[in-house]
């Protein structure tokens, strides 16, 4: 209750005031009386205040039971007045899923995860899986600048990683809006993650294809689309099948692919 020793797995609560706004009411009740003790209407001041104060207990009172009105609104209003807290997250998205509200529910699921992912970087700020993997969820979860800054400081740290190469070249090269889209740097960048270990690999030449026809170079885009596919059959990567054919069609149509914009 002292806040000395933590309580429970919460960082604050209202209950953890009761017991010191006792003390506060007593000394400000005895130093209105104390200083209204020579007025000629003391009785109706004192009355007055009395009455103020119950109106305005009442009033924040009531303010404060509506947060309570169900588990949506009480994990939202967590959410209002703290900062990067995955618990609130994690169970206003359950509360939203209950509520068949799914798409809300899957944003607040990965907010939590946010959380979690600069939680841990506040102590391994050069951990470059978890940069990779925030840009994920910042890209999913709508923000695309934040996630690309994510991707920005992998690179930072090492310039060959492939995910963050992968992942950022993707999004310069597909993502819907005009303003985050840069052929040129995502043909960069696909083309240094395709000559890595590993990166002759379908889902890293579907980027490469993608960045191509982004920046207008759709032969080398149906060439290394084609060659995407002939390696998914191989792997018999059945997932990836359809979406290559698709995209082809689209190269050689003379389109760049868009994706979709986050649920």
């Amino acid at each position: 209750m002292l806040g000395i020793v933590q309580a429970g797995l919460q960082a604050r609560a209202d209950r953890f005031t009761y017991l010191p706004h006792i003390g506060i009411t007593m000394l400000l009740t005895w130093t209105c009386a104390d200083l209204t003790q020579q007025w000629r209407n003391r009785r109706v001041v004192l009355t007055s205040m009395a009455a103020c104060a119950i109106a305005a207990s009442i009033i924040l009172a009531h303010q404060q039971t509506t947060y309570w009105h169900d588990s949506i609104s009480l994990w939202e209003r967590a959410l209002a007045v703290t900062q990067d807290n995955q618990t609130a997250q994690q169970n206003l998205a359950a509360a939203l899923w209950s509520k068949g509200k799914t798409t809300d529910a899957r944003m607040h699921s990965r907010a939590a995860a946010i959380a979690h992912a600069r939680t841990t970087l506040k102590d391994y700020p050069f951990d470059v899986p978890t940069h990779d993997d925030l840009g994920v969820l910042l890209v999913q979860n709508r923000d695309v600048r934040a996630g690309i800054e994510q991707w920005e400081i992998s690179l930072q740290i090492d310039p060959d990683d492939g995910n963050a190469l992968n992942n950022l070249a993707w999004v310069l090269a597909t993502y819907p809006a005009d303003t985050i889209r840069d052929g040129k740097r995502a043909v960069e960048l696909a083309e240094k993650a395709a000559v890595l270990p590993g990166g002759e690999a379908p889902i890293v030449l579907r980027t490469l294809a993608a960045a191509y026809a982004e920046a207008g170079d759709f032969s080398n885009a149906v060439n290394t689309a084609q060659h995407a596919l002939d390696l998914a059959t191989g792997q018999n990567n059945t997932s990836l099948l359809a979406t290559l054919r698709h995209e082809i069609e689209l190269y050689q149509a003379r389109t760049p692919y868009r994706e979709s914009p986050p649920q």
